[in-house]
């Protein structure tokens, strides 16, 4: 008995993370890889915005809340979106993993390509935004649209 409740827990959870596709709003929203993200940055003189995310964290899948916000939208609209998957791409993930590798987490990136120190107001995670925060999040947009050349 006690080895099927725990198949029948680890099958619920593999349930539970083995979600659906996330919705980034990709109708509103122009997201980039990194390589043609910063090649973008470059070419129109907008910073960027780099965000790394996992299909696993469930922080991660109530960013779609977040990206249907039209103020988030809109601030969106102004920089380079690029999105990270960081468990496919770890070595990526690792150069901007400065206070740790958790998820989400989200770096500013000026026209040249140089990265920007904009922090969170979390404590721990310099660089973690709760999805719920969308105050949070517009000043982190506006803070990137501001580094605009």
């Amino acid at each position: 008995m006690k080895l099927v409740s725990a198949l029948l827990s680890i099958l619920v959870s593999q349930q539970l993370y083995a979600s659906p596709v996330l919705d980034w709003n990709d109708e509103q929203i122009r997201w980039h890889d990194y390589a043609s993200g910063l090649a973008e940055a470059k070419k129109t003189g907008r910073p960027a915005l780099v965000l790394l995310y996992a299909d696993w964290c469930p922080t991660c899948r109530t960013y779609q809340k977040l990206f249907s916000n039209p103020q988030i939208v809109g601030l969106a609209q102004q920089v380079v979106m690029i999105r990270i998957n960081a468990p496919q791409q770890p070595g990526l993930s690792n150069q901007f993993a400065d206070d740790g590798a958790y998820v989400p987490r989200a770096y500013a990136i000026n026209p040249s390509g140089q990265r920007v120190d904009i922090v969170s107001r979390h404590p721990q995670f310099r660089h973690f935004y709760d999805a719920t925060d969308v105050a949070g999040f517009t000043n982190l947009l506006r803070s990137v649209i501001a580094l605009s050349n």
